[in-house]
């Protein structure tokens, strides 16, 4: 997975070369590769992207590298106007090719959340090729979620040790005011679910939140296929939509939204339940990753739980199996089982 993974990178980066590739700063990779591992790496490179590129193959980051190096660029579509929105999580190659697919004299428009991970893995515009100098402007006013919940999030991004220079800082001055945050712990992964569903099935027996009003996030621990015929065992059938299926999009109607944390971006609901959140905690904790690598999975983790965190409006439930970082003690609402302290 690693392997392929950085194969990937050499693709989303436009690295065009070897002699490129070894003097290439993989910033932010989390793990480095001495000269002759990144010729081994290279060579692999080179295989795969040689049966990519046959009839039978596709590798999305081989077809958008292909279409950013075009040397004559006239064969691509041209548009006059191009709006890009979660620019954060675009790769080099993706923004090289709305760059080759502007008309001349056209616009570009960025949106983007540097909270949530700005260009990924410490780029800045300049290195994509953008001068935003001058044209831009910070956006500090949330209208999704309460001044409670914003608090606790972003304390959390205060506290990961990095440069802040593209840290935006909430204004929360005039942010509507709601409850705490709630944290459930477990001491298992059993108990956790067994909770959720009860925090669950108590708000639906409320009926004064609509159903489509309720979005249950989950960590990789959980499968959205499964947990759809858990809540569906509880609530009943048609009540909740997996949004990973996309089968099951067609009819959203009244139901909850259910999905993984990894595809949340730019959604929002009144009522979020992130579920998993010790799992997402735990990931940096692998034995197989070293330093560099455990410090990136760690800001990554934290990065995550702050977009999972901040798809709420006015009531946010996480629930966990460790113990959530000190930096938001007393900025959340404990319940469930005593944990210990996590440990380093």
């Amino acid at each position: 997975a690693q392997i392929w993974n950085e194969i990937n990178y050499i693709n989303e980066y436009l690295i065009k070369t070897l002699d490129e590739y070894l003097e290439f700063e993989r910033h932010g990779r989390g793990f480095a590769l001495q000269k002759a591992q990144r010729i081994e790496i290279w060579n692999l490179f080179e295989q795969a992207m040689s049966t990519m590129s046959s009839a039978s193959g596709y590798l999305p980051s081989l077809y958008i590298r292909e279409l950013a190096l075009l040397e004559d660029t006239e064969r691509l579509k041209k548009y006059d106007h191009v709006l890009v929105d979660e620019a954060q999580f675009f790769e080099p190659a993706w923004l090289q090719l709305v760059k080759q697919s502007l008309a001349r004299k056209g616009s570009i428009f960025l949106c983007a959340d540097p909270n949530q991970g700005f260009l990924k893995s410490r780029l800045s515009w300049k290195s994509v090729g953008f001068n935003v100098r001058g044209r831009t402007k910070k956006l500090s006013y949330s209208y999704r979620t309460t001044y409670e919940i914003m608090v606790a999030a972003n304390t959390l991004l205060e506290f990961m040790d990095e440069s802040l220079d593209d840290f935006v800082r909430p204004d929360l001055d005039r942010m509507e005011r709601g409850s705490l945050p709630q944290a459930v712990y477990s001491l298992t992964p059993q108990d956790e679910l067994k909770r959720f569903l009860n925090e669950l099935q108590q708000c639906h027996a409320k009926g004064d939140v609509p159903l489509q009003q309720v979005m249950v996030l989950c960590s990789e621990s959980y499968s959205p296929w499964t947990l759809k015929t858990l809540i569906e065992k509880e609530l009943g059938s048609q009540t909740v939509v997996n949004c990973n299926d996309t089968k099951d999009l067609i009819n959203l109607g009244d139901r909850i939204r259910l999905m993984s944390i990894n595809s949340c971006t730019g959604m929002e609901s009144g009522v979020t339940f992130v579920l998993g959140v010790g799992n997402l905690m735990n990931q940096s904790k692998s034995l197989d990753l070293g330093d560099d690598e455990r410090e990136v999975t760690h800001k990554e983790s934290i990065r995550k739980l702050y977009v999972a965190m901040t798809r709420a409006g006015q009531k946010l439930v996480l629930f966990s199996t460790e113990k959530l970082p000190d930096s938001i003690d007393g900025l959340v609402e404990l319940t469930g089982a005593q944990l210990e302290p996590a440990t380093a």
